[in-house]
C-alpha cells in the first residue's frame, strides 16, 4: 500500500474511503497505521481512530500526544474501548497529567500574547490538578 494513500485518506477525514483502504490489499504496515492513527486524532476524527485501532494501528507516544493536546474525550474515549487503560505509565505520566501541563502551557501562551506573566515556574507552581 502505498503510504501516501493511508496518510492522505486519513488527514482529509473521508471515513468511507479510510475503510476501503483498510479493507484492501495489500494491507497497510504497522507504521503506516500509525502514522495514520496520529493524523486523523490530529484531525478530529474519533471514528477514525476506533476504525484504525480495531486494524491494528497501535497507539504510540506520538498518537498519545497528539491525543492529549487535542483534549478530546471521545478520542480517549476510543483508546479505552481498545483496551488502553486510563492510568498507563507507558508514555511516562498518565494522560491526564501530560493533558494539565498542556493546559498549563497554553495558558501561559494565551497570557504572554496579552503581556501577562512570561515565566513558566511561577505559573505552573500555582495550577492545581
Amino acid at each position: 500500500m502505498a503510504s501516501s494513500t493511508l496518510e492522505a485518506v486519513s488527514t482529509g477525514g473521508n471515513l468511507d474511503q479510510l475503510k476501503d483502504i483498510l479493507n484492501s490489499s495489500p494491507k497497510a504496515s504497522q507504521a503506516e497505521l500509525n502514522d495514520a492513527l496520529s493524523s486523523v486524532i490530529d484531525g478530529g476524527q474519533p471514528e477514525g481512530v476506533g476504525l484504525l485501532l480495531s486494524h491494528g494501528a497501535r497507539i504510540t507516544m506520538s498518537a498519545f500526544l497528539c491525543a492529549t493536546r487535542s483534549a478530546d474525550p471521545a478520542i480517549f474515549q476510543e483508546f479505552l474501548d481498545h483496551g488502553w487503560e486510563i492510568n498507563s505509565t507507558e508514555f511516562g505520566d498518565p494522560a491526564l497529567r501530560w493533558a494539565h501541563l498542556i493546559h498549563c502551557i497554553t495558558l501561559l501562551t494565551f497570557r504572554q500574547a496579552r503581556g501577562g506573566q512570561r515565566d513558566v515556574r511561577e505559573v505552573v507552581p500555582r495550577a492545581r490538578c
